[in-house]
């Protein structure tokens, strides 16, 4: 940030700290377009998932997370002034900030270098539990946000994680018998040599280099729900902690909400040493969010899930990204 001269320079700096924020299958569906007091997000209708994403929850949801980043950045760097939505047609959020590179606010500090750490940590979980401090942080955190309309749970029960691993499976089913699902899922696939910013590498999901350049072919014409249930339910039920959020209403705005919510959570794991994984398919597949919802006796709609805890091993894979030119409009 020192080394920025201008208000441009230093906006760029925000948005790429604010792009290593999750999407459905690293679509990154969000553009920015940098003006003289502000930075404004917009989406990119191209980056729509018509077959993983029909209402384009899970779209707003990370244009969320991005946004939370974003902000998480700014007020560190002592730029941040307001956030204004806007909801129309493409243009979702704009921040307004100060032309100015401030004395660095050191209660964002571990947030902002957490943007840096959060990943998808696909795998096992240490078996010890999270610190009763570290809980109470992330519902003091969860609790401005309810004002939004948005409310998070935290799931410890053995049972109730046992349960949350058994739905998911069968979202994993439900999603891997569709030709279609498949189809849109392999064309996001990469290899482990690929040069593309966007998608999903082998390497991200623990796929050696010779896989990961058939996985495409059997991602299209195979289940495969057999290997990934197994894979995925061994990583749920190895978490000492699930995380869900919920809401009353669905709206972009609450996806919004809720995606903002997300990744202030996720970073706040990651800046106490825990690591986070995203699981969606018991939500997103047909009408298992209600089943999702009876079993956790949720009060509203289950909106996102994610496990935490420490992870076993501490590779960290972390998925490309577009660079700052190309989210540029």
């Amino acid at each position: 940030m020192f080394t920025c001269t201008t208000f441009a320079d230093r906006v760029r700096f925000l948005i790429e700290l604010a792009v290593t924020a999750p999407s459905t299958h690293n679509s990154q569906p969000w553009r920015f377009v940098i003006t003289q007091e502000s930075c404004r997000l917009w989406f990119e209708p191209k980056k729509q998932l018509k077959e993983a994403d029909p209402s384009s929850r899970d779209l707003f949801i990370s244009l969320g997370c991005v946004l939370e980043n974003f902000v998480v950045a700014a007020q560190y760097y002592g730029m941040y002034k307001e956030v204004r939505l806007h909801m129309k047609e493409n243009f979702v959020a704009e921040v307004f900030l100060y032309d100015r590179a401030a004395a660095h606010q050191e209660e964002y500090r571990s947030l902002c270098e957490s943007i840096l750490k959060r990943y998808n940590a696909r795998g096992l979980f240490e078996r010890t539990n999270i610190h009763e401090a570290t809980l109470k942080r992330i519902e003091d955190i969860a609790q401005k946000y309810t004002e939004q309309g948005v409310r998070l749970q935290v799931v410890q029960n053995s049972t109730d994680i046992k349960n949350v691993a058994e739905l998911t499976a069968k979202g994993i089913r439900i999603a891997r018998s569709k030709p279609l699902f498949r189809k849109e899922f392999a064309q996001w696939f990469r290899t482990n040599l690929s040069k593309k910013q966007d998608g999903i590498p082998g390497y991200a999901v623990g796929l050696p280099l010779l896989p990961s350049f058939i996985a495409p072919f059997l991602m299209r014409y195979c289940s495969l729900a057999k290997v990934l249930v197994r894979k995925n339910t061994e990583s749920i039920l190895t978490a000492p902690a699930v995380c869900v959020i919920e809401s009353d209403t669905d709206s972009p705005e609450t996806w919004l909400q809720v995606g903002r919510l997300a990744e202030r959570v996720m970073l706040e794991c990651y800046a106490h040493d825990l690591a986070t994984s995203i699981y969606v398919a018991a939500i997103e597949m047909d009408n298992m969010s209600q089943e999702l919802a009876q079993t956790l006796e949720l009060r509203g709609r289950p909106q996102f899930l994610f496990t935490c805890g420490v992870p076993l091993t501490n590779h960290r894979k972390f998925t490309p990204r577009l660079s700052v030119d190309l989210v540029l409009k």
